[in-house]
């Protein structure tokens, strides 16, 4: 008989233990949990913070690949590429055939080369000329990256003339007409850029590889 009492004493000291360990554990599950919940709410992104990051995506190329022929429609035809795109078109052309070709046209040149081609003076009143009386611009860099050299050029004539030109603000909300001086003549009055400011078109051409910056701001229109 007292073994059986020894059988049962140790049955009964066996259960608290038990109980000990399944109370234990319970408070060890609860961070847990809220860890869990943390990293879940962490992956959940405000609408207009998912906005702002899509809208500083990195810009991409964009360009097509012509025969000299057909520069003419692609720059200045009513369903030229670069127009769906938003941005200038730099014309890429190895020969030098393109920059001879437009000197010859009705536009506004601008040889990044000939230092009296940028002087401030010669290039406000080219820009203003082609805003003036819808004249493409064209600035020609040879075979040289000046692209640099003449954004400082630029903004010598008007803080952050480049990026106003480039971003085509130059032709909105009549922000030409901060380029006009009194000395400029009647011709330049407010009322008589209204009818041509949107036939404006900026031309970069370049005999080598543009710079990437300048690729990703400019639809690039390659000659083969």
């Amino acid at each position: 008989m007292p073994p059986k009492k020894l059988a049962a004493n140790k049955s009964a000291s066996t259960k608290p233990a038990t109980k000990k360990a399944a109370a234990s554990k319970q408070p060890s599950n609860k961070p847990a949990t809220k860890t869990t919940a943390t990293k879940t709410n962490a992956t959940i992104k405000d609408p207009a913070t998912a906005k702002k990051e899509e809208a500083v995506k990195e810009p991409v190329d964009l360009g097509v690949t012509i025969k000299l022929g057909e520069l003419t429609n692609e720059l200045l035809g009513e369903e030229a590429s670069y127009k769906k795109s938003g941005r200038w078109p730099l014309v890429l052309d190895p020969t030098g055939n393109s920059a001879t070709f437009l000197k010859y046209r009705n536009t506004n040149m601008l040889n990044a080369k000939t230092p009296n081609d940028l002087v401030s003076n010669t290039i406000r009143l080219a820009v203003l000329g082609g805003l003036r009386y819808g004249k493409p611009v064209v600035l020609d860099m040879e075979d040289a990256d000046m692209f640099d050299v003449c954004v400082t050029k630029f903004d010598e004539v008007q803080k952050e003339l480049m990026d106003d030109i480039l971003s085509k603000e130059i032709t909105k909300n009549e922000k030409y007409l901060s380029l006009v001086k009194d000395t400029d003549g009647p011709e330049y009055s407010p009322d008589r850029f209204l009818s041509e400011v949107d036939k404006f078109v900026f031309v970069i051409i370049t005999k080598i590889a543009p710079p990437a910056s300048l690729r990703k701001r400019t639809f690039v229109v390659e000659i083969e």
